[in-house]
């Protein structure tokens, strides 16, 4: 399927839906999920991130062979700003855990992600997969984590096919405002009637 070429939505008035309905219905689906995590990444999320962190960290000490946080994401640090680099590492792990569970992965999620403490503003980089902080603030990294390992869960050729599929979406609904004042066959042209 080429850049311009787009999957026709078909309506059936039997009942019966196609695959290809059922697919998008899941992807869909997906994308729901994936915006209510990123808009509902509140305080109820962070309990639950935090909550796994002391467990985390207990199982850490238990193993023994846990990696560091520069294993798991690099730190830049610049202005050399206090950091629980130890608490991060969990807070990392946790909010891994986390999406794992809310999207029933079986299969660990990891993304990639550089942390920037002193930075000038507080936000996720999604270009760099960077973490900017000013300041070490463990419920922005946490946030920031979720915001990564959701955009992890979808393929590159994923991302481009659901966006296709919103615009597509979007331009085939149409306002009732704008059926009402469209003369169509169905209404009497009054002009013509005199």
């Amino acid at each position: 399927m080429g850049p311009g070429c787009l999957p026709s939505t078909r309506f059936y008035s039997n009942g019966i839906i196609s695959s290809k309905r059922k697919i998008r219905s899941s992807n869909k689906f997906l994308l729901i999920r994936i915006a209510v995590l990123l808009v509902g990444a509140t305080t109820p999320v962070y309990a639950q991130i935090l909550s796994n962190t002391q467990q985390l960290d207990h199982q850490s000490v238990v193993s023994g062979d846990s990696p560091s946080a520069e294993d798991l994401f690099p730190i830049d640090n610049p202005r050399n700003q206090t950091i629980p680099v130890s608490e991060a590492k969990t807070i990392y792990l946790s909010a891994c855990k986390v999406v794992e569970q809310e999207f029933g992965r079986s299969d660990p999620i990891r993304p990639r992600l550089k942390l920037l403490i002193g930075s000038e503003s507080d936000r996720v980089y999604f270009p760099k997969h960077e973490i900017q902080l000013k300041k070490w603030d463990k419920y922005k990294f946490a946030q920031g984590v979720v915001m990564l390992a959701a955009d992890a869960l979808l393929s590159p050729d994923k991302k481009i096919s659901l966006t296709r599929l919103a615009v597509s979406e979007a331009e085939s609904t149409v306002d009732v405002h704008e059926l009402k004042s469209v003369p169509t066959l169905l209404q009497p042209n009054t002009a013509s009637m005199k």
